[in-house]
C-alpha cells in the first residue's frame, strides 16, 4: 500500500521543480499546455496494457451489486470504519490545505521568490514519497499502522500552526524543513490509511472497504481547501486557516491513538 501511494507525491515533486521555472518561461497558459504532451504519451502507453488489466473482466457481472451505495452504508454500520473515514478525510483536506496553497502563501505573505517557492513545494512531496515508504516497512515491523497514524496527525498539527508564522524574516532551510514535516504527515499518511482500511475489511471485502477509503479521502480533498480559502478570505490571515487545521488533525491524532482497534475483521464477511 505505501508502496502504491508514491505516484501522486512524485508528480507534486516534478510539478514543483518543473513547473515554476517554465511559468517564468513560457507563461503560465503555456505552462498548462505543455503538460499535455505527458499526459497523452501516457494515455497512448496504458493501451498496450489494457488487456492485461481487463483479462479477469466478467461482462455479464452486475456494475453495482447491492447499489452504488452499498460500500457507503459501511460508515454508518461500522464504528471503527466511521473514526477512519472521518481521519482519513481530514488528513488528505489538510495535505491539500499545505500543497495546494504552498507557493500562493510563500510569494504573496511570506515574500519569497516564485522558484524558491516551488522548492518549498518539492520538498514537501519529497517527504511524503519518503516518508510513505518508510512508514510503511516501520508498520510492517515495529509499530502498528493505527498508532502512526494517530501520531502523525499530532505532528501534523503543530507544523500547521508554525506554518503559520511564515514570513520574509523566514531563512529558507527553516522553511523547507516545516515543508519537509509538513509532507511526512499531512501527505505521508495514505499507505497507512489503507492498510487500515484493508485490515477492518478483511479478506473477503478488502477491495469495498479500502473504496469507502478513497471516498473519504477525495471527499476531504474537495471539502477542506476550499473551506482554507474561505477562511483566508474571511479573515485576512493564512496563520488562521493553518490553526483551524491544526485542531482538526490533533483531535483526529488523539481519537485514534486512545481508541482500540478490533481484534478481527470488524466488517462481517459476505
Amino acid at each position: 500500500f505505501a508502496i502504491r501511494q508514491t505516484g501522486v507525491p512524485l508528480g507534486g515533486v516534478l510539478a514543483g521543480v518543473v513547473m515554476p521555472p517554465l511559468l517564468l518561461a513560457v507563461g503560465w497558459r503555456n505552462a498548462m499546455l505543455a503538460e499535455l504532451v505527458p499526459m497523452t504519451i501516457l494515455l497512448i502507453m496504458l493501451q498496450w496494457l489494457r488487456g492485461a488489466y481487463d483479462s479477469d473482466r466478467d461482462p455479464g457481472r452486475p456494475l453495482f451489486p447491492g447499489g452504488p451505495l452499498r460500500p457507503l452504508r459501511l460508515i454508518v454500520e461500522v464504528a471503527e470504519l466511521r473514526l477512519l473515514s472521518a481521519v482519513s478525510f481530514v488528513y488528505s483536506g489538510a495535505q491539500l490545505c499545505f500543497g495546494a496553497f504552498m507557493v500562493v502563501y510563500l510569494t504573496e505573505r511570506a515574500g519569497f521568490p516564485l522558484v524558491s517557492a516551488g522548492l518549498g513545494l518539492a520538498v514537501y512531496q519529497v517527504a511524503a514519497v519518503t516518508s510513505r515508504i518508510v512508514l510503511g516497512w516501520v508498520a510492517d515491523h515495529w509499530i502498528s499502522p493505527r498508532v502512526l497514524l494517530g501520531a502523525q496527525g499530532v505532528v501534523m498539527a503543530g507544523a500547521a500552526v508554525v506554518a503559520g508564522f511564515f514570513g520574509p524574516d523566514w531563512p529558507l532551510p527553516a522553511v523547507l524543513a516545516v515543508c519537509a514535516v509538513a509532507g511526512a504527515t499531512a501527505s505521508g499518511f495514505t499507505g497507512l490509511a489503507y492498510a487500515e482500511y484493508a485490515r477492518i475489511g478483511g479478506p473477503s471485502r478488502a477491495a469495498e472497504v479500502t473504496s469507502v477509503g478513497a471516498f473519504s479521502m477525495f471527499l476531504g480533498v474537495m471539502v477542506m481547501p476550499s473551506l482554507f480559502s474561505v477562511m483566508i478570505g474571511a479573515t485576512g490571515s493564512y496563520a488562521a486557516a493553518f490553526d483551524a487545521v491544526a485542531v482538526l488533525a490533533v483531535v483526529c491524532g488523539l481519537a485514534l491513538l486512545l481508541s482500540r482497534p478490533a481484534a478481527a475483521p470488524a466488517v462481517p464477511p459476505r
